[in-house]
């Protein structure tokens, strides 16, 4: 990031925990909790948090309940993301889970959304079109903004 580089992806891999996830989770989870806090700090410390947008999240959520191999299957019906930096109000969460993690209690988003206010903290306008030749593509398919997440 210093030297200029626009974005970086960092895969961790291995989540996908349909068993045994007791004994596969902690270590895992501290692993991913000690880098991110490194990275954090180290952003923080160089004065290159605000301006750097970190997104933590997989592809989907995870049933509430262990199935029957004592791991957890795929759920879209929820899901959670960790943002830090970019200029976001951070240190909140948005949206809620009813108390068994089934479903949405309050402030439904979808992944629109979160690409949406990616976009707009990247400079780039999530309701533009772009073309492919004559094809319009759409930046953001539907999303908007979470404004909760803005600069006022």
């Amino acid at each position: 990031l210093e030297a200029g580089v626009r974005c970086v992806e960092v895969v961790s891999e291995g989540w996908d925990d349909h068993q045994a996830l007791a004994d596969r989770l902690p270590a895992r989870a501290r692993g991913l909790d000690r880098a991110l806090a490194a990275l954090l700090d180290d952003l923080a410390e160089r004065d290159l948090l605000r301006r750097t947008l970190v997104l933590c999240m997989g592809e989907f959520g995870r049933t509430p309940d262990l199935n029957a191999r004592g791991g957890r299957d795929h759920y879209p019906q929820v899901s959670s993301a960790l943002l830090a930096g970019g200029g976001l109000r951070v240190g909140q969460a948005v949206g809620a889970t009813d108390p068994e993690g089934r479903k949405v209690a309050a402030t439904p988003l979808r992944v629109p959304d979160l690409l949406a206010t990616l976009a707009l903290r990247l400079g780039v306008d999530p309701a533009a079109r772009r073309y492919a030749g004559e094809r319009p593509l759409s930046v953001v398919d539907g999303g908007r903004p979470i404004r909760p997440l803005l600069p006022s």
